[in-house]
């Protein structure tokens, strides 16, 4: 029996490639893409999960596997505020994260930022080094 690998941020450029090359692999025996609209990928490993990701109640009971990985992530530009881009980059992935832990899958990747730092007086990377500090204590 393969793998099984969830996916957040599989509509992004990152997450994008990160869905095909996992299809590809045989290894893998099924993939769940957890998005916020239908993407365009059609494939008989895949299954998409069309979520709010803030309704955490609607979608964790889904997170279950080997692996999680993280490439989900927006820009401020996008975001428009601070406390939006935080939300998507930080809050968002680390309930995932702890859903993912809560039910079991071992395996956390994360695709995070080149000097992220908790204690960075820059709001991006001390976000991102935060979330990876808090991701670490849930124990992967």
């Amino acid at each position: 029996m393969g793998n099984v690998a969830n996916v957040i941020g599989g509509s992004g450029l990152v997450g994008q490639q990160l869905v095909l090359q996992l299809l590809d692999r045989v290894d893998f025996e099924k993939l769940r893409s957890f998005v916020r609209k239908p993407m365009v990928i059609v494939h008989p490993k895949l299954q998409e999960i069309v979520i709010n990701f803030d309704n955490p109640e609607s979608w964790k009971r889904f997170v279950k596997g080997d692996v999680l990985f993280s490439t989900l992530g927006t820009t401020i530009k996008t975001a428009k505020t601070k406390e939006n881009q935080y939300k998507v980059d930080y809050s968002y992935q680390y309930e995932f994260a702890r859903a993912a832990a809560e039910n079991g899958v071992s395996v956390y990747v994360l695709v995070s930022s080149m000097g992220a730092n908790a204690k960075s007086s820059i709001f991006y990377s001390r976000m991102k080094g935060e979330l990876e500090e808090a991701v670490t204590k849930l124990g992967f």
